[in-house]
């Protein structure tokens, strides 16, 4: 994990310092796919949202991302225990208003659906015939939904079959500043300053933490021709509370995302996304180790302004963090203003 921090580290110190080729108008690399970890430990927090280094000049978006998971995990004795058995749906939709030519406003709203699912089935075949353990998935019905934990020893139900079926979660709000921008020659950089908002309806609940967590992070962008690179850092700070059923939660979470991407054409682009996120708990089992994904998706231009989004998410930690798989959707719509 260590060399992994280290690689992405020296990696955004080159993309500042090289020089770039001229871009390739006719090939646009419209920054990173918007989608982000999915783990159970880190969907109540504000998490690294991705984005381009360059700030959008003059210009509005939209952007809606459906993401759907499948989540295992299991532990039994010694103390701590939990169980997570269930497939969740978050739709993220994301709006950005730019402020003049250097300053961008940005506000998250992300919702949670959850159900036992239907991907159990396909998943431990999956598993069988690659010779992967199935941590215990036998053991119970397929297609199950149940989260529980009970860090000592007393059981706390987080969501269960009789748990409303939709979730607001918490809404976030942030600035944007470019702090450098060469591009088509040379890299961009932008500064985000932001927050969540406890202002999600219904109550505070474990995926509600009733508190703010002001967020400060930089994102990196580089292109030469049909390639382009995104890098991405952040930091969350968790409200003073830090107590999430029972759970002790650590005072921040640090993200981190490398995104290379290649236009295949004028209107598709591959793009794949190495995503960390440092652990969520201060000491809980499994559940509380740092997740680590990789997405992989094509962006289509389906007309000016207009482009798709459609990929797959793969948990690189094994059974030490959720999700085991997730798909995902998303559109995105700019304009001028």
């Amino acid at each position: 994990m260590r060399n992994v921090l280290f690689t992405i580290l020296i990696a955004f110190s080159l993309l500042v310092a090289l020089p770039a080729g001229a871009a390739d108008v006719q090939y646009p690399l419209d920054g990173p796919l918007l989608v982000r970890h999915q783990g159970i430990a880190h969907l109540p927090h504000m998490l690294l949202l991705p984005r381009s280094g360059r700030v959008a000049q003059q210009q509005t978006a939209l952007r809606a991302t459906l993401t759907h998971a499948n989540h295992w995990g299991w532990q039994g004795g010694p103390q701590p225990n939990y169980r997570i058995d269930l497939e969740t749906t978050v739709l993220d939709l994301y709006g950005s208003l730019a402020l003049g030519r250097h300053m961008e406003l940005g506000l998250d709203i992300p919702m949670l659906w959850h159900k036992g699912g239907s991907m159990d089935a396909a998943i431990m075949r999956f598993h069988s015939a690659f010779g992967i353990d199935q941590e215990h998935r036998s053991r119970y019905p397929r297609n199950d939904q149940e989260l529980w934990v009970a860090p000592r020893g007393k059981r706390t139900e987080l969501l269960n079959e009789g748990s409303p079926w939709a979730l607001p979660l918490n809404p976030s709000l942030c600035l944007t500043l470019a702090l450098l921008d060469r591009m088509p020659v040379g890299p961009a950089l932008a500064l985000t300053v932001g927050s969540s908002l406890p202002l999600a309806l219904g109550g505070s609940c474990y995926f509600r933490p009733p508190w703010f967590e002001p967020q400060l992070g930089l994102a990196l962008s580089w292109q030469y021709k049909r390639f382009a690179m995104h890098l991405n850092a952040a930091y969350t700070h968790i409200g003073r509370e830090r107590n999430l059923a029972g759970i002790r939660l650590r005072r921040g979470l640090s993200s981190l995302l490398l995104a290379p991407q290649l236009a295949l054409s004028k209107s598709c682009t591959l793009s794949v996304q190495l995503i960390y996120d440092s652990p969520a708990f201060e000491d809980f089992g499994d559940m509380g180790n740092a997740g680590l994904l990789l997405a992989a998706g094509l962006r289509f231009t389906l007309a000016q302004g207009c482009s798709l989004e459609l990929g797959a998410v793969e948990n690189l930690m094994w059974f030490d963090a959720t999700p085991d798989l997730s798909l995902f959707c998303g559109i995105k719509i700019t304009g001028g203003r």
